[in-house]
């Protein structure tokens, strides 16, 4: 007997068919399918309250059992299309008019139902982009250690934290030790970590002794400054009283022409060779400069003063004690020294 020859394409064929056909038994009889009707219910259920997810589940667990129920195809398309996967929904609507097309029936379920749903706006569910991140942690061998950011950020050594993936400068800071900076490269998804060694102690740098040598009263030092000054503010003072002597004079001159210029009747006195506009700017200039006159000698005064005390400044100063200090980063210089 020659053995039996069955081509591969007859073999496949064979084979679909046979589980095209165990399909369709598995899809007879559903309403008595305790399982089949409880994953379809619950999805359902899952379906009206936007939980997408598990109502997916549940129709999937219902498609295993039975792949060519329209019913189930409709209420997957439904949930992908309310939850924004457009795509997937218009495939499975397709799906679901095909097995109409092709016979099967679903209960309550039409081509026509099928077909307006489908033509319904299906609106993307937008995609969300995760930020570029990354995490960085710093140890540090000394306690309370402030780590403190080029833009002004501070933490506190240890840290752990994301940053965005770059380059971080930054200074490792504690009281009484010199300050250390450092930078972290941080990149997206991935962590780096440093270790910031003890930082050193702080360097007080001492200022060196300064000799100060002072000189002796009269010893090519020059006093002509303070005396200078009095001799200036009192020629100053002798200036402006003389000034303001000269206004106060011609003041008293504009006076007089306005009292030659008047006479006195009967009526009392008034202005006979002005008019009495005249006589009164005469008198209202001659107020005015009788003003600065004698403010002018006042300040006069007042610099003739300044002068002559000055003047006797400079000439006790020869008996009088002088101190001065000097402070340093180090220390201080203080000395004293009688004239």
């Amino acid at each position: 007997m020659k053995p039996l020859t069955i081509p591969l394409m007859t073999l496949v064929f064979l084979l679909g068919g046979l589980a095209d056909a165990q399909s369709q038994s598995s899809c007879e009889d559903l309403a008595d399918n305790t399982a089949y009707q409880e994953f379809v219910a619950e999805g359902v259920g899952f379906l009206k309250v936007s939980a997408y997810d598990d109502a997916m589940d549940r129709f999937t667990a219902a498609q295993q059992i039975c792949p060519f129920d329209p019913g189930v195809t409709y209420y997957m398309a439904r949930t992908k299309h309310l939850s924004g996967d457009c795509e997937m929904a218009l495939f499975l609507y397709d799906q679901t008019l095909a097995h109409l097309r092709a016979g099967l029936v679903a209960s309550g379920i039409t081509a026509a139902d099928v077909e307006k749903r489908r033509a319904e706006e299906c609106i993307p569910t937008p995609v969300v982009v995760a930020p570029s991140v990354g995490m960085a942690s710093i140890q540090c061998v000394d306690a309370g250690v402030t780590l403190v950011f080029a833009n002004g950020r501070k933490e506190t050594c240890p840290f752990s934290g994301e940053l965005a993936p770059g380059t971080w400068d930054l200074s490792a800071q504690l009281a009484g030790r010199e300050p250390q900076a450092l930078s972290v490269s941080v990149v997206n998804r991935e962590t780096t970590s440093i270790r910031v060694a003890s930082l050193p102690e702080l360097r007080v740098v001492l200022a060196k002794p300064v000799a100060l040598t002072v000189p002796k009263h009269g010893d090519d030092v020059d006093e002509s400054g303070s005396s200078t000054l009095g001799w200036v503010s009192v020629g100053v003072g002798v200036a402006l009283v003389g000034t303001g002597v000269a206004l106060h004079f011609v003041a008293e001159g504009t006076r007089g022409e306005v009292d030659e210029a008047s006479a006195h009747d009967n009526q009392g006195y008034r202005v006979v060779e002005l008019t009495q506009a005249e006589a009164e700017e005469k008198m209202a200039s001659a107020n005015t400069l009788d003003a600065v006159g004698w403010t002018a000698i006042g300040l006069g005064g007042a610099a003739i003063v300044t002068g002559a005390l000055v003047l006797l400044l400079d000439e006790g100063s020869a008996e009088s004690d002088v101190s001065a200090a000097w402070w340093g980063e180090g220390g201080a210089v203080v000395w004293t020294r009688r004239f």
